[in-house]
Formats: structure tokens, C-alpha cells, sequence
């Protein structure tokens, strides 16, 4: 049995004054077009990582539309801040409420990027394959989630709009 104590805890979150949402929302649609996003994408899509399948067998093809979908959502996103006040309320009554699909009639912007004042939740990463263990002991910290970006996904899925949301 793990105890609570055992697992990596979350890195301290400082959120940014929402004056500054524009620069993080720039600084994430440049990294992008890293290397490593890129390999961390094809990675994903091989081995059916996450809620997006491979389509059509072209891995690097399919992941570099999704990286371009993804900084194309970012650009044109409007900008939204959440208080801490306001996300701890969210999260208490996220708490009740039912399962909903969400539609893009639901979001308040076809495109948006939203900074949460605290986190909404972390997870603890896998390493990617052929990372050196000092790196992957180094870095397999707990990811914080603290922001979350959306709009709609072209090309990918057939017959449902649906909304892409991409917590960052």
C-alpha cells in the first residue's frame, strides 16, 4: 500500500497577475514547436496515450496538425482569469455535479485560455522511453494543473464539433 506521504508532491504554484496572461499564453504556443513536444506527441499517439487515437498511421504527420491545432487555439484564445476564491467554489461544486458533455455552446469563447489563481488538480507523469533514469528520477515530480486551454478540434473527429480542452 502507498501512502499519500510516499508519492512526489505537487511544485508550489505561482500564479501569474492576470496582466501577464498574454505572455504565458504566448510563452506555451512557442514551446510548442519544441523537439520534445513533438516526440512526447507521436510517443502519445503510438501507443494510444490519452483520448486521441492515431487516424491515419502517419504519426509524425497527425502530431505535428495537432501541435499546429493547438498553437492556432492558443493565438486566438480569449483570456480568462480565476480567482482563488472563485476556484476553490468551482472545485467544491465540481464535486456534485452530474457527468456533462461539453459542447461548444458551454464555454464562454469558441477559443479560450483560462489561469486558475490555485491549482485544479495535478498528476505524476511517465517517463518517456529512452529518457536516462537521472533525468526521469530527476523530473518524475507531480505536474500541477493550473490552467487549461480550448476550441475546437478540425479535421479529427467526424460528425461532433465537440470542444478540444487542453489543461496545461
Amino acid at each position: 500500500m502507498t501512502n499519500s506521504s510516499d508519492l512526489p508532491q505537487s511544485p508550489q504554484w505561482n500564479a501569474p497577475a492576470p496582466r501577464e496572461l498574454s505572455a504565458v499564453r504566448e510563452a506555451l504556443a512557442d514551446s510548442l514547436r519544441s523537439p520534445f513536444q513533438m516526440q512526447a506527441l507521436v510517443y502519445n499517439l503510438a501507443n494510444q496515450r490519452g483520448t486521441m487515437p492515431a487516424m491515419s498511421g502517419d504519426l509524425y504527420g497527425e502530431a505535428a496538425r495537432l501541435l499546429e491545432q493547438e498553437r492556432r487555439r492558443l493565438a486566438e484564445a480569449a483570456l480568462f482569469y480565476v480567482t482563488e476564491d472563485m476556484t476553490r467554489l468551482a472545485l467544491a461544486a465540481a464535486e456534485t455535479l452530474p457527468v456533462h458533455n461539453l459542447h461548444p455552446e458551454d464555454v464562454p469563447a469558441e477559443t479560450g485560455f483560462v489561469v486558475f489563481a490555485e491549482p485544479i488538480g495535478s498528476y505524476l507523469p511517465d517517463a518517456l522511453p529512452g529518457t536516462p533514469s537521472y533525468v526521469a528520477t530527476e523530473t518524475s515530480g507531480m505536474v500541477t494543473i493550473a490552467a487549461a486551454s480550448w476550441g475546437p478540434l478540425d479535421g479529427v473527429l467526424e460528425g461532433d464539433p465537440g470542444v478540444w480542452i487542453t489543461f496545461w
